[in-house]
């Protein structure tokens, strides 16, 4: 996809920084922590892989953030990518887009900018939670005042990976909040009050898992029985691993009728049979919101793992982040997740939702299955 670059292609990954200690305290006090650093090393070898392997323009540039966990996040790049020139900018720190919307927004304008006919060019982004959101929200088409609430509809991970295409003036969304790449044993979500003292626990990152219910929303695998033998082990295996630290093993698991072999690796990791819903569903998904984006009954957390191909879950996903059923079917040409992709989002027991992550393909790189 990189390479057809004919009509101009700009690809713009953000990725949030690692993990930081001395939450609430001065930007200087924040360095990263241990995991921080083996966070923002893990996405740095992901993102150099992407170029690699061809899968992002060559041609490309890093801007991050002067804050210090931004600054040590991004420091990590380079190693991997040589010559690639830096810059950074103060307009990229941490804001509160509800009330100083007008320097998200001249960031937004700075950097979607349709390229050229014939230019291609990947620009790396490291910055915070809530400015990556509006980005995002605004690339997506919603207003400014629905972008400056993003921060209430997202729980980013750290050191994830936003990719977002700009193709011919028009926005196409890949992956929110991407850290499949990332091993678990090394995944945060939530910085540190005061000093970082992961070293005197044992080595093991402070977390719990999500309260509530949280919504697994997996794209089925591709339709070449290759490739689909691979996508459906690698992605029952990243939700298992899911649920030793951050979602409940209470499984259920339910697909759609051509989405049955995905949905069956994953339930047999869980000792569970899927549910097939009704064919139905692929043109009213809207029974199968109504169904599972709810408060969990039997348990205080449980696990709803949903299967279906692309159609489906985008509109599930646009459900939650509050787009009537209209708006959610048009929305979704905007978004473009690959096969085998993962979706997280977590409902609470006051039926809010937040979305963690998007169109995830990272658990299918080699790296995060080491």
């Amino acid at each position: 996809a990189a390479s057809s670059a004919q009509g101009g292609v700009r690809v713009i990954l953000f990725m949030r920084h690692g993990q930081c200690c001395h939450e609430d305290e001065g930007d200087e006090l924040k360095s990263l922590t241990d995991h921080g650093h083996r966070q923002a090393e893990h996405s740095a070898r992901f993102v150099a892989k992407l170029f690699a392997d061809g899968r992002v323009p060559a041609k490309r540039a890093l801007l991050h953030s002067t804050s210090r966990r931004a600054r040590e996040t991004a420091a990590k790049l380079p190693g991997h990518l040589p010559g690639l020139e830096v810059w950074n900018a103060d307009i990229l720190r941490e804001t509160n887009p509800s009330s100083n919307p007008l320097r998200a927004e001249e960031v937004f304008h700075r950097l979607f900018v349709a390229p050229q006919a014939g230019e291609s060019f990947t620009l790396l982004v490291v910055a915070h939670n809530n400015i990556i959101l509006y980005l995002l929200m605004r690339a997506a088409g919603a207003p400014i005042e629905r972008a400056a609430q993003a921060w209430r509809m997202f729980h980013l991970r750290h050191a994830s990976i936003t990719r977002i295409e700009v193709r011919a003036g028009i926005n196409h969304i890949v992956s929110i909040g991407a850290a499949g790449h990332i091993p678990h044993m090394s995944v945060t979500w939530n910085n540190i009050q005061g000093a970082d003292m992961s070293a005197w626990k044992g080595g093991r990152p402070d977390r719990h898992k999500f309260s509530g219910r949280m919504v697994v929303l997996v794209r089925q695998a591709d339709s070449s029985p290759q490739k689909a033998a691979e996508q459906n082990k690698l992605v029952a295996s990243h939700v298992k691993g899911l649920s030793d630290y951050m979602v409940s093993g209470h499984m259920t698991v339910v697909c759609t009728r051509s989405a049955l072999g995905t949905a069956g690796h994953i339930a047999k990791l869980f000792r569970a049979a899927p549910q097939v819903f009704p064919d139905s569903i692929t043109d009213e998904p809207e029974a199968g919101f109504l169904q599972f984006f709810t408060r969990p009954t039997a348990h205080s957390r449980d696990t709803v793992c949903m299967v279906a191909d692309d159609g489906p879950v985008l509109y599930w996903l646009l459900r939650a982040l509050q787009l009537d059923a209209d708006q959610a079917k048009a929305a979704s040409g905007s978004y473009c997740i690959g096969h085998g992709s993962v979706t997280l989002v977590n409902i609470k027991s006051d039926g809010s939702m937040k979305v963690v992550t998007v169109g995830d393909t990272g658990h299918l790189e080699e790296e995060a299955s080491t």
